[in-house]
């Protein structure tokens, strides 16, 4: 069985008409047909919803993972945020394919996010802009049970891996949208803000 990766995907954008575009493209579906295998493809690639022909191949090589489906979404003005839950790797392809549909409402338009295989092996994060992605990657480990003598400091060990597994995604997705910025526009534009600290 496949290992599961669940992604965090954020829209950085400051027209409105870019989160307009994203209510037509993402909006409008319950939680059932979202978690479809096929229904965020179709939507990427301008499919009927009901269509059902999946090709791994094909599927893989467009979505960057074997299968995808939406686990949450919020399409509202001004805010996108999706997670999606996918098999061996995060949905690199399906994302590049959304900033690739952005791009033509806005220019400026970045597609950030995180992503963490249930192994922790990888976890990281990154970001597409102007059609470059730029992904950092780590690796973190689960607390083995067996060296903690009390339940209660195998919790405490679990929930200090879970704030570091989130510190560290959070870090890469930043350096990500530093660097990229930074290789498509020969500057860096927001390495100031305190939003993109690296350091943070």
């Amino acid at each position: 069985m496949a290992n599961e990766v669940r992604t965090f995907i954020e829209v950085k954008s400051d027209k409105n008409e870019t989160f307009k575009k994203l209510q037509e493209l993402l909006g409008g579906a319950d939680y059932k047909e979202m978690g479809h295998t096929m229904w965020l493809y179709n939507r990427l690639y301008n499919l009927p919803d009901d269509n059902d022909e999946y090709d791994r191949g094909e599927y893989t090589e467009k979505m960057g993972a074997k299968w995808c489906w939406i686990d949450d979404l919020d399409a509202d003005e001004g805010v996108f945020t999706m997670t999606t839950v996918s098999a061996w790797y995060f949905c690199e392809e399906a994302i590049r394919r959304l900033q690739e549909i952005l791009q033509e409402v806005d220019e400026e338009v970045c597609v950030a996010f995180t992503y963490e295989d249930e192994s922790l092996d990888p976890i990281g994060g990154g970001a597409c802009y102007k059609g470059e992605m730029i992904i950092h990657e780590e690796t973190l480990e689960w607390p083995n049970y067996d060296d903690y003598e009390e339940e209660g400091d195998y919790d405490e060990a679990l929930e200090e891996m879970y704030d570091n597994l989130f510190d560290i995604c959070d870090r890469l997705k930043n350096i990500a949208i530093v660097e990229v910025y930074e290789e498509m526009n020969g500057y860096d534009e927001i390495e100031d803000s305190e939003e993109f600290d690296e350091e943070e």
